[in-house]
């Protein structure tokens, strides 16, 4: 199905008194004017979960939007299989892409491609922790931790395109820092440009390529250097498939 969404401010929102909805098979394509400055968008938004448990977006395909997807306080949801692009506007096209706040839980955003790009491409905030975000690829992708205690979230098996925008992150300074403890990012690629560094957050892990110094320090910042490919490319299909077999 293709559904061609005629512009509408108000979000899609779902608050189930079921435990599972889905959305699946949609496109939403917008108009298409220029974007807005920032905080001023006038609500080109597709997709809003909100209070969601064991939910799902799948073959999704967002065009020209302001917001893409947010989930917010939602446990165990698969976004998969999206499809974030640009098709009038041009530059940085959106505010924010895939988006995990409001204390979400264990949420799987995988397979995913963007071929523009937002303030924010992928963003924990809101003391969201234990979401994975795998196999997917961008132009120049961020890791936008947009403090208010964001912790423990996974970013893993990536084509991040060029790596220079990979910590911009957003966020009042108000709201503390940008990210709690132990944000794990591994195995991220790229062909063009390089890593200058890696966030001094605490006990962040990093491991793979970056030109930064080695530390491998339990209680602090973990940072391993190891050429592509990494094995295994996906740590969080790796750490499932071991659990499920014991």
């Amino acid at each position: 199905m293709d559904v061609r969404a005629e512009w509408n401010p108000k979000l899609w929102v779902f608050n189930p008194t079921v435990s599972e909805v889905g959305i699946e098979h949609l496109s939403f394509e917008f108009p298409g004017i220029p974007k807005k400055g920032h905080l001023q968008e006038e609500g080109f938004n597709a997709i809003y979960l909100r209070d969601a448990v064991h939910s799902w977006v799948r073959n999704v395909h967002i065009v020209d939007a302001d917001n893409a997807i947010n989930v917010k306080g939602s446990r165990f949801c698969q976004i998969e299989n999206i499809r974030i692009k640009a098709n009038k506007r041009r530059g940085t096209t959106g505010h924010h892409a895939l988006w995990a706040t409001g204390n979400s839980q264990e949420c799987l955003f995988t397979n995913f491609f963007f071929n523009t790009t937002y303030v924010h491409d992928l963003t924990v905030e809101g003391f969201s922790h234990g979401n994975v975000f795998s196999k997917g690829k961008g132009v120049s992708l961020n890791f936008d931790h947009h403090r208010n205690g964001p912790y423990e979230n996974l970013f893993t098996d990536l084509e991040v395109g060029n790596p220079r925008r990979l910590w911009a992150c957003g966020g009042r300074g108000d709201r503390g820092p940008n990210s709690g403890a132990r944000s794990t990012f591994w195995n991220l690629r790229w062909k063009e440009g390089k890593l200058s560094g890696v966030p001094n957050w605490p006990q962040i892990n990093y491991i793979g390529a970056a030109d930064v110094k080695l530390e491998l320090s339990p209680d602090k910042r973990w940072v391993e250097l190891l050429k592509f490919p990494i094995g295994p490319l996906d740590l969080h299909t790796a750490q499932r498939e071991k659990r499920l077999k014991q």
